[in-house]
C-alpha cells in the first residue's frame, strides 16, 4: 500500500501530464487555425489546399476526442 504522500505525488504527477498535454493540444488548435486561415485567406482555392484544411480539421478532431477519453 502506499503513502499518503505517494498518493499526493501520483496525483501530482498525472495533473502535470494532463496539462502539458492539454498545452500542446492547444498550440496544435492554434497553430492548425492559423494554417486554415492561411488557406482561406487564399485567392484560389484548389483541390489540395482545400484537403489540408480537411487533414487539419480531421486531426484536430481527432485529438481533442483522445484527449476526452483520456
Amino acid at each position: 500500500m502506499s503513502s499518503p504522500i505517494d498518493a499526493v505525488t501520483e496525483l501530482i504527477a498525472r495533473h502535470q501530464r494532463a496539462q502539458k498535454c492539454e498545452d500542446e493540444m492547444l498550440v496544435f488548435l492554434a497553430e492548425s487555425l492559423v494554417e486554415i486561415q492561411y488557406v482561406l485567406k487564399s485567392d484560389e482555392y484548389d483541390a489540395e489546399k482545400l484537403a489540408t484544411i480537411e487533414v487539419h480539421v480531421r486531426d484536430m478532431l481527432r485529438r481533442i476526442a483522445h484527449a476526452a477519453e483520456g
